[in-house]
């Protein structure tokens, strides 16, 4: 089961294959040149599917692999995350190159300032049912930093920081989703939805400290979802339960689409 874990400060992290069954994000030493080519080739890869900028992992990550060993909640975070995808608010952006949008997650435990989650892996979009090594538990997050440490067999979401704020400023929310939705988030002031600034990008902790000042200055309490101006169709919403977080969301979905309605 997953454990929270303090996570270190500074240093800018690369990859580093550690003997065994770990795989940890740590410091590049010389002569280890071989896998920093590794790193840079994997780096390279994720800007070049952005088009320009979408599903890169921007803060460091620390990584200890390990057995997919996740409480039994996970099927329900699953059976919405394939609702999800049915309705294309998770899935697979084909142009420039193939890469994936959306991620869901859930609570495990943690201390208030340090909760840990269950999070989906990085591009992971393009698959309709995902597997338990297909999710990840972070167990600590650095803002200050701009660093993630988590356990499982694949890297976290990009967007691990924003989760990490919503459980941490909201002890009420189990369940996290973001997906993406032209139809929700070109009407986000229509329907009257908190939105985080226009110039502040996804995946980084500038973002995170955007949902902070919205749950300090709007109703986004009340409201559970929210538009994020400078990552093109993002929503993010949560809910106590998988199932509150899912309707919540596609309440807001029927309102967009009720908008839009011509009748």
């Amino acid at each position: 089961m997953c454990r929270p874990a303090p996570i270190a400060r500074g240093v800018r992290l690369g990859i580093r294959l550690v003997r065994g069954c770990s795989v940890s994000y740590r410091p590049l030493g010389a002569g280890q040149a071989a896998t920093q080519g590794i790193y840079a080739t994997l780096m390279k890869k994720d800007a070049a599917s952005q088009g320009p900028d979408e599903g890169v992992i921007k803060f460091d990550v620390r990584l200890e692999t390990a057995a997919a060993d996740w409480p039994a909640a996970v099927r329900d975070l699953e059976a919405w995350r394939h609702i999800l995808w049915q309705q294309g608010l998770v899935g697979v952006e084909k142009q420039p190159l193939e890469v994936g949008y959306g991620n869901v997650s859930m609570r495990l435990g943690g201390a208030p300032a340090q909760p840990s989650f269950l999070i989906t892996a990085t591009q992971t979009g393009h698959k309709s049912r995902l597997t338990a090594d297909d999710y990840v538990c972070v167990t600590a997050c650095s803002l200050h930093g701009n660093a993630v440490q988590a356990r499982g067999r694949a890297r976290p979401s990009s967007e691990s920081l924003a989760h990490h704020i919503i459980y941490r400023l909201r002890p009420d929310a189990g369940f996290v989703f973001h997906v993406h939705s032209a139809l929700i988030w070109s009407q986000a002031d229509r329907l009257g939805l908190p939105c985080t600034p226009a110039d502040v990008a996804y995946g980084t902790p500038a973002m995170a400290n955007a949902i902070a000042a919205l749950f300090r200055d709007t109703d986004l309490p009340a409201t559970r979802v929210l538009a994020m101006r400078g990552h093109k169709d993002g929503i993010i919403a949560f809910g106590a339960t998988a199932d509150a977080a899912g309707t919540t969301l596609m309440a807001v979905l029927a309102r967009a689409l009720a908008a839009q309605s011509t009748l």
